[in-house]
């Protein structure tokens, strides 16, 4: 049996715009993911399955409630820990795959893979080998010297998704990863990511418009309101 490897209870978000009233994003929402398992967010632009994404991986803080990470055995409260203590465990523990593949274009697909374990302190000759090895299994060996801008849209996610790997995180973390590539691609990253949830055993969260996607996962969960609506 799976156990659990992320969950949120009653957290809720708000965002003040243009120096207007505070809009409410998310609403007492509550979600919990278990280790190994592909979940995806579904539901109309706006309801808030990026700014969920976000808070789940650190990279924003709820207003209120709590998100708790659970590694072998021990419980962690994400929103409890300082911002230093937070960088790192999202350095070693999560990945991020995003629509636009925010590639450093100054560096080749081999440098920005490796950049995440760079910061973890690994070396550059460790953190080297690790990179060759994911950008082999993503496709892409003969592309590793070459910066993004030479790279097409598809070999750019699958350079980020490699990146989101290096560390070996549990739970990877996937917005809207298709959005800006065509169907030939969008296949192609979707088989990716099916394949290296298998060989790693590795947690995705997705958010996603592409039913194809949505429908590949083990759970699709409705987001409306602020809330999850539901499962389907």
């Amino acid at each position: 049996m799976n156990k659990t490897i992320l969950k949120a209870e009653n957290i809720s978000k708000s965002y003040s715009m243009d120096g207007k009233a505070d809009t409410e994003v998310l609403k007492d929402l509550s979600i919990e993911i278990m280790k190994g398992e592909t979940v995806s967010l579904v539901g109309p632009s706006g309801v808030g399955k990026s700014t969920l994404l976000h808070l789940l991986g650190t990279l924003d803080e709820p207003d209120s409630g709590r998100i708790l990470h659970y590694d072998n055995g021990s419980e962690i409260e994400l929103n409890k820990l300082t911002r230093n203590q937070t960088a790192d465990f999202r350095n070693r523990h999560i990945g991020f795959v995003f629509q636009f593949h925010h590639l450093l274009v100054e560096f080749n697909a081999l440098e920005n893979v490796m950049m995440p374990a760079l910061i973890a302190g690994l070396s550059n000759s460790k953190a080297a080998d690790k990179a060759r090895q994911l950008i082999e299994l993503v496709g892409l060996t003969n592309r590793a010297d070459h910066k993004p801008g030479q790279l097409s849209g598809g070999e750019q996610q699958r350079i980020a998704i490699a990146r989101a790997l290096i560390n070996e995180p549990g739970i990877v973390f996937a917005d809207e990863p298709t959005g800006n590539l065509d169907g030939k691609n969008s296949k192609a990253v979707l088989a990716l990511i099916s394949d290296l949830r298998q060989r790693f055993n590795i947690t995705f969260v997705v958010a996603t418009h592409n039913e194809e996607i949505a429908t590949s996962t083990d759970r699709v969960l409705v987001m409306g309101e602020g809330r999850i609506l539901g499962e389907r």
